[in-house]
């Protein structure tokens, strides 16, 4: 999260940039421009701030309930 002058915003310059691909190979991805002021709920399918004030949804998880999302695949 970041703040902006106009609030604060979700962004992953990291998977931004691109990914590793199934041979172990980083694969570089131009203006992949999603991962930039994510919407907060879309984020939950990848993401998890353990710090409910950086959630910035309107009811908080915990890390159970975020382990719960249908398509996850928790660590």
């Amino acid at each position: 999260m970041v703040e902006v002058d106009d609030g604060k915003i979700f962004i992953d310059p990291t998977w931004g940039a691109g990914g590793v691909n199934s041979d172990g190979v980083f694969v570089k991805k131009n203006n992949c421009m999603y991962w930039f002021d994510v919407d907060p709920y879309w984020l939950f399918f990848s993401h998890f701030p353990h710090d409910a004030s950086c959630q910035m949804i309107e009811t908080p998880i915990d890390l159970e309930t975020f382990k719960r999302i249908p398509g996850l695949r928790p660590n």
